[in-house]
């Protein structure tokens, strides 16, 4: 069985974003693999993160009083508003409109997510464990399970 050793490592991170975001930039450099031959990390993306969306969504929200005055039907109730654009935008075949839409509807279900003490990402990696097997059919235009 090989030894392992607990070490002490400092980080410095220069980055233009938020201090909420280093731990996931810091992951992302990591799990990146650009590392030089003395364990430095020398390349990392200038992408943020995914999770700093969430975490820009939750900022955002919380400023604005979301989370002490909403409640899990009413943000509900923006969720079917933000559909009915989504829907609005089809009928007209405006694609400006459904991507707003489809944006405007997943910052709803980050919040949702968040006053349910989850992330969006958990629940769509959630769906995706439930969904990735799954077998079915077409069924006019609809995928149909089995």
């Amino acid at each position: 069985m090989k030894q392992t050793a607990e070490h002490e490592i400092t980080v410095r991170i220069r980055t233009q974003y938020p201090q909420e975001d280093w731990a996931a930039l810091v992951s992302d450099a990591l799990n990146s693999r650009s590392v030089d031959g003395k364990g430095r990390i020398v390349d990392v993306s200038s992408s943020k993160p995914t999770e700093s969306m969430e975490q820009n969504v939750i900022h955002w929200a919380q400023e604005r009083g979301i989370f002490d005055k909403a409640t899990l039907e009413t943000q509900f109730e923006k969720l079917e508003e933000e559909v009915g654009e989504i829907q609005l935008a089809l009928t007209d075949d405006n694609h400006e409109g459904l991507v707003d839409g489809i944006g405007d509807a997943s910052v709803v279900l980050t919040i949702l997510a968040h006053m349910c003490g989850v992330t969006f990402d958990q629940c769509r990696q959630h769906a995706w464990q439930e969904i990735k097997d799954r077998k079915g059919k077409m069924v006019d235009g609809v995928f149909v399970k089995e």
